[in-house]
């Protein structure tokens, strides 16, 4: 049909020469008023795409032709975050489905990937009339400058995208949120909610967790990457709420002014002097957070039984997988699936209860952590400028203080035709 209508139109097809090659920096909707079939957009889209065989190599591409469908909308991506989570995500993309919530086009579908992000998006046009344009909205997007979404379950606060491709994944992960109506949002402090708000949350329900299990009886928690949002915050939220276990924070040497600084663990111990300051004989649970698994093990082998409970939250040292976690002592490692206690606490709590509860927890932590600069924002606004930060991040060269946000929205987003 859009090829048909393209050789019909010749104004059309000027736009479609251009946007394909790269000329259109702001979007151009034309409407067929013969019918509503189709909306079509011609615009310089932007994806970038990570190679399945080698998570760290980004790769730009340009899409210039969207088809907007009855009960659609395009969202233009105006910023997103990355941040470990992102690396936890291209790393289980696979096993964990995060490559199915934007799938690649048939192309690229067999060697590459979209992997998601956090940010905010503004709807530039629309098909569904319960949405309208102009809506800013919080949400999962990839890192591109656009995302077309069919939105479904629509409310005063959010709605969710009925996609089909999109139905066997954890609602959490489809909801968007309209920001006029998000208990969470501030507009001045935008940029610290995108990066910390998802790994606040982890953190949150990590701490819930283990709360609502007596921290299984265990009188240490160590948690690994102590430097990182995830591990602080979760380190935050045990002193927050009183919880009576000791607070170990492992990290690298170059990172231990800065954990101590946060003041947030009872003991920090570089990674060299497990052995030596860790006491074997206290009960203790383990969060992984960076999947590093020579540490796991060496923690194992230490502790023996007295690992009562340890968990594998993120995956950034995907390449030092070799252990066997069936083959070490104590509780067996289990990957945390922080959408699965969220959804256990909603049938609890109800969608008000649990809202609240997370409101509450996170206005504490954003009210110590945003004056206290635990998140220094840096900018990249360029596919170029994004690429060579996700390798940086994806190989540990990030500082932990660094906040990262990237938008596409720059004259000078380079794209290649792979």
């Amino acid at each position: 049909v859009c090829s048909t209508f393209l050789k019909r139109n010749c104004f059309s097809f000027v736009l479609f020469q251009l946007a394909q090659n790269g000329l259109l920096n702001e979007p151009i909707f034309f409407k067929s008023y013969k019918t509503s079939s189709y909306f079509l957009v011609f615009i310089n889209m932007t994806d970038l795409l990570v190679a399945q065989d080698n998570l760290r190599d980004l790769t730009a591409i340009t899409a210039p032709a969207i088809n907007l469908e009855d009960g659609q909308v395009l969202i233009r991506v105006e910023k997103f975050a990355l941040t470990a989570n992102t690396v936890s995500y291209a790393t289980a993309g696979s096993s964990l489905n995060y490559f199915d919530f934007f799938p690649c086009d048939s192309k690229h579908k067999e060697t590459h990937a979209r992997v998601p992000t956090w940010g905010i998006g503004v709807v530039v046009a629309s098909r569904c009339e319960k949405v309208t344009e102009g809506k800013r909205l919080y949400g999962y997007f990839p890192m591109s400058s656009f995302l077309v979404v069919t939105p479904g379950s629509i409310s005063k606060q959010s709605f969710v995208d009925a996609s089909a491709h999109r139905g066997h994944l954890a609602v959490v992960y489809n909801q968007y949120l309209f920001c006029d109506m998000d208990p969470f949002y501030e507009r001045d402090a935008e940029e610290f909610m995108i990066i910390q708000r998802p790994l606040y949350l982890t953190s949150w329900v990590l701490d819930d967790f283990h709360g609502r299990n007596e921290y299984f009886g265990a009188s240490c928690i160590i948690i690994t990457s102590a430097s990182s949002k995830t591990s602080y915050a979760l380190a935050f939220e045990i002193k927050a709420n009183k919880r009576n276990v000791k607070v170990i924070g492992l990290t690298s040497p170059r990172n231990v002014d800065f954990v101590t600084e946060l003041g947030l663990y009872d003991q920090i111990v570089t990674y060299n002097d497990i052995e030596k300051e860790i006491d074997e004989t206290k009960k203790s649970c383990f969060v992984d957070m960076a999947g590093n698994r020579q540490v796991l093990e060496r923690i194992h082998m230490l502790l023996d039984s007295n690992v009562v409970n340890s968990c594998l939250v993120g995956n950034t040292h995907w390449e030092t997988n070799e252990v066997k976690v069936v083959d070490l002592p104590g509780a067996t490692p289990t990957f945390f699936f922080a959408p699965a206690q969220f959804e256990t606490r909603l049938k609890e709590w109800g969608p008000e209860g649990l809202a609240k509860r997370m409101v509450a927890a996170w206005k504490r932590y954003s009210s110590r952590a945003i004056p206290q600069g635990w998140s220094r924002m840096k900018y990249f606004q360029s596919a170029e400028e994004i690429i060579k930060v996700y390798e940086r991040l994806s190989t540990g060269k990030v500082n932990s203080q660094e906040g990262i946000i990237c938008s596409l929205w720059h004259p000078e987003s380079p794209a290649s035709n792979l």
